[in-house]
């Protein structure tokens, strides 16, 4: 049946800051929820074409696009800068003469991404306003990013 609450980072407008929301689809008065975009203005949701009846989505209900991405939800940031210690580490150890070490620093940064993905969970984002959608159901089919869908909305 899905879950009861939904965490949103919405965009409202393109590249504009995501405001964060929490929405409960279920329970949305004529299929509809007002969110708050804390400058006074509100933004409506239309979850009556866009929630499917097992709570996973069919089009985005910011922006009503059809196309939708999954991804995991890791802060970028923090897998690059994770990436970049063990890198800079590697050639700092590489000069140092310290191959094996240096090569120990890359497969520790193998190794925290892989105890790390499991526990991380997945999101869906709009390929057109790039809100993200968390806490509902996501089909292990629904499709990852696409390099031509995404230059479509460029």
């Amino acid at each position: 049946m899905g879950t009861t609450t939904m965490r949103i980072n919405l965009r409202w407008q393109k590249d504009q800051t995501p405001v964060q929301v929490v929405a409960n689809p279920r329970a949305a008065k004529d299929g509809f929820t007002n969110c708050s975009l804390g400058n006074g203005q509100t933004f409506e949701l239309n979850w009556r074409d866009s929630l499917k009846p097992d709570g996973s989505l069919s089009q985005c209900p910011a922006c009503h696009c059809r196309e939708l991405f999954s991804r995991r939800d890791f802060p970028q940031r923090t897998g690059l800068a994770i990436v970049a210690i063990g890198a800079i580490a590697a050639m700092v150890l590489w000069s140092l003469g310290q191959v094996i070490w240096g090569f120990a620093a890359l497969g520790a940064v193998t190794l925290i991404d892989a105890l790390i993905v499991p526990f991380v969970g997945r999101c869906l984002v709009c390929y057109r306003c790039r809100s993200e959608f968390r806490d509902l159901p996501i089909p292990r089919s629904h499709p990852g990013w696409d390099l031509a869908t995404g230059e479509k909305y460029r």
